[in-house]
């Protein structure tokens, strides 16, 4: 007896779920399988009900964002490209600095430099300038001379007379003293001034001079037996050589102080007249005064 050998058949395959999934349910997102593509992202996705319909158009060139278009509720709004620096789509040109050019871009430009050529007082000013002080000062000496001066002149160890012989320690010490405080000062005025003055830096060397001469006087009237006091005889000499160099330090002030102008004018003269004065007064002090009739 034949027995059929048939076997059992599958039974057919259940008919494939629907293509949506389960994340439909969760984010409002349809994917189907097979030829159908993802939604896009411009798709308009579920929506509640009476909610206002809102739809993004991301075609438009490639800047960021560049011709993005948003329509909500019919009206469409279009926003402005990105300032990237990218240059745009409409092909302005862009700036040096890579951004694109606006009418807002500064344009730098360097200035060629300006020569300034100093201006200075002309030929017949500083002539005048250096002629003022001078016939000032003349002046003065020639007419103190005329009025003020005594035959043989005056000497200036007449002052102390005790401070020259070795016979008063006060007094030569005083002397001393007040010879480097003047030279001091002195000399630091004829430093700091502009122009300097040499004149009155060899004036402030003449007064350091008498002062050390009159140290040694002093330590000759200190001793028991006092000696000779022979530190006391440059005085006659270095004093008025001090007191010539003053003079012509101060006088030599004018020239500078009127080319300055303005008030410092009346300056000059008055520094030329004083300088006239210190002269005529080491020349009093000198040997020369015995030689003026």
């Amino acid at each position: 007896m034949k027995v059929p050998s048939a076997r059992p058949k599958a039974a057919p395959a259940a008919a494939a779920p629907a293509a949506s999934s389960s994340l439909g349910d969760e984010f409002g997102m349809e994917i189907e399988r097979g030829p159908a593509v993802s939604s896009p992202p411009g798709a308009t996705t579920s929506r509640a009900p009476g909610a206002p319909e809102v739809a993004i158009d991301f075609k438009g060139d490639d800047d960021d964002f560049g011709g993005m278009e948003i329509e909500r509720g019919g009206a469409m709004i279009s926003l402005p490209p990105s300032m990237s620096g990218r240059p745009p789509a409409s092909g302005r040109p862009a700036s040096p600095s890579g951004r694109p050019a606006s009418g807002l871009d500064v344009t730098y430009r360097r200035m060629p430099p300006v020569a300034i050529t100093p201006v200075g007082p002309s030929t017949a000013v500083r002539i005048l300038a250096w002629l003022l002080p001078l016939v000032l000062a003349s002046a003065t000496l020639v007419g103190l001379v005329k009025l003020a001066h005594r035959p043989g002149g005056w000497r200036p160890m007449t002052l102390m007379p005790h401070a020259f012989d070795a016979t008063s320690t006060a007094e030569s010490g005083a002397f001393a003293g007040i010879a480097l405080v003047l030279a001091i000062t002195i000399g630091s005025i004829g430093v700091k001034v502009s122009p300097q003055s040499y004149a009155m830096v060899a004036s402030a060397a003449g007064l350091v001079l008498a002062s050390l001469a009159m140290v040694t006087v002093t330590l000759v009237s200190t001793e028991e037996h006092p000696g000779p006091p022979d530190g006391a005889l440059l005085i006659p000499y270095v004093v008025p050589f001090a007191v010539l160099c003053l003079g012509l330090g101060v006088a030599g002030r004018g020239p500078s102080l009127f080319l300055r102008g303005g008030a410092r004018r009346l300056t000059s003269a008055l520094a030329a007249i004083a300088g006239g004065a210190i002269v005529f007064a080491a020349l009093e002090m000198s040997s020369l005064a015995s030689r003026i009739p």
